[in-house]
């Protein structure tokens, strides 16, 4: 079941540091379906930087919560640099002292990387909203308006209420006339409000 769901399995004893995965984590990893991995060559594998960073610290939680989970980056066999998940759980005996860990590892590297553009196409949309003179509203199908730019900057807020008859060009065409007085009452509410100041 968790070959058809791209997790891979791991089994770590932490006394021996023997440790028993399927062969989807060594595919993972970069290396022929079948290949048997030590748990030493695994962390060889981890990025130097997540290593030190994101692993030790998870694992030093772990410690205090049983619970083991983190996100980095692995290097493959091939040099290549992917992302992946880890999720487990750490055993302790009588004595409280731990001895076993099991859990699960998945390759994220397609969702890391769609959260990448995904800041990166935000990040840029801000860039330009605040650089442009003009306000920029937006509005969704319920006709919600947000507004970003410049709103409370030097810009006078009532040549944008005198405007309010453009909207038809950026809003709603389903919702124009709603859209264009709850934009004229946002902006007049902020005008009131840099009024006060």
């Amino acid at each position: 079941a968790t070959e058809a769901t791209d997790l891979s399995t791991w089994d770590l004893d932490l006394l021996t540091r023997e440790i028993v995965h399927s062969d989807r984590l060594t595919e993972i990893l970069g290396h022929p379906k079948g290949t048997k991995i030590d748990h030493a060559a695994m962390r060889a594998q981890v990025h130097p930087d997540d290593l030190v960073n994101i692993i030790e610290p998870a694992f030093e939680l772990a410690l205090r919560t049983s619970i083991y989970r983190y996100e980095a980056r692995l290097i493959k066999a091939n040099g290549q640099t992917i992302w992946i998940r880890t999720q487990g759980k750490i055993f302790f005996d009588q004595e409280g002292q731990p001895v076993k860990m099991i859990g699960t590892l998945r390759d994220i590297t397609e969702e890391k990387l769609r959260q990448q553009e995904l800041q990166e196409s935000e990040a840029k949309f801000k860039l330009l909203a605040d650089s442009l003179p003009q306000h920029i509203g937006t509005t969704d199908i319920e006709t919600s308006v947000h507004i970003c730019g410049q709103v409370c900057g030097t810009h006078q807020i009532s040549q944008h209420v005198a405007n309010c008859d453009r909207l038809d060009t950026v809003v709603n065409p389903f919702r124009s006339d709603h859209c264009r007085q709850s934009f004229c009452q946002v902006a007049q509410h902020l005008e009131a409000g840099r009024d006060r100041k």
